[in-house]
């Protein structure tokens, strides 16, 4: 979660400046205010099954075949972010503090921590 946090920080504003030029700010809050509203929905729905989790409750909500396809896209979304993070992480590690050193390294080097 740092990592994702400290990538987020340093590549937002220039990939918002790359997607919506110099009306990157009316993105920012617009993903901002969508994202508070999933939140708080997520939230009210954790209170309303205390003992679930999300692919307990779902079937319950939704049925249990399209809650089988959102949990297979919502496991797909957090592999693309994982890799985004890794691929980011790597570029400015690579860039700003060890520019000799290979990404390879810095792959191995996360998997293992994950590892242990």
């Amino acid at each position: 979660m740092q990592t994702h946090v400290g990538v987020g920080i340093l590549s937002l504003p220039y990939d918002v400046h790359q997607a919506a030029g110099k009306d990157g700010w009316l993105s920012i809050l617009l993903a901002g205010f969508f994202m508070q509203i999933v939140i708080v929905v997520m939230w009210l729905l954790a209170l309303r099954f205390p003992s679930k989790t999300l692919p307990e409750f779902l079937p319950l909500i939704v049925g249990r075949v399209i809650s089988v396809l959102i949990i297979a896209l919502y496991i797909f979304f957090f592999f693309m972010i994982a890799s985004q993070i890794l691929a980011v992480f790597l570029s400015i590690t690579a860039d700003w503090a060890f520019p000799h050193t290979p990404s390879l390294v810095f792959a191995v080097i996360i998997k293992r921590l994950q590892s242990t």
